[in-house]
């Protein structure tokens, strides 16, 4: 016998399990353990670490993501998304990767301007790529 492989849950799976919780107070571990159809540790520490996992979520743009990566530049990231959503919005139109990568190149001294420990930022393609999958940008929502 191996061990069981394991299998990452997204976050909107893990607030599922907080909810069913909630919701139905005199549910054991172990039972909502059989009905989610994972261990019972899992549900337990899922449970314990609870509060932490819904402030999590207020701040998430992608509850379908199994593994969750802080960005190296977050505030960036944050405000560089708010503009992303602004120009759908107000201009409807879609975002090539170069106009992307040009607005992230011009937010970053007005967020990091003072800190003189902060690494050069070149909006690299994997630094893009890492963006559009932390805020759930797919190829087909940013046109070229």
């Amino acid at each position: 016998h191996g061990r069981a492989k394991k299998h990452a849950l997204s976050l909107q799976t893990e607030l599922e399990i907080i909810k069913v919780a909630e919701d139905y107070p005199t549910l054991t571990h172990a039972k909502i353990a059989q009905i989610f159809q994972h261990p019972r540790s899992t549900i337990t520490a899922l449970l314990r670490d609870k509060y932490k996992l819904q402030q999590e979520a207020l701040g998430s743009t992608n509850l379908n993501a199994k593994r969750r990566r802080t960005a190296a530049w977050p505030e960036l990231e944050r405000r560089l998304f708010e503009w992303v959503k602004q120009s759908w919005l107000h201009f409807n139109r879609y975002l090539s990767d170069d106009v992307i990568r040009a607005k992230a190149k011009a937010i970053f001294p007005t967020v990091y301007a003072d800190d003189i420990n902060q690494p050069e930022f070149n909006a690299s393609d994997g630094w893009l790529a890492g963006f559009k999958n932390r805020h759930g940008l797919r190829g087909h929502n940013v046109r070229e």
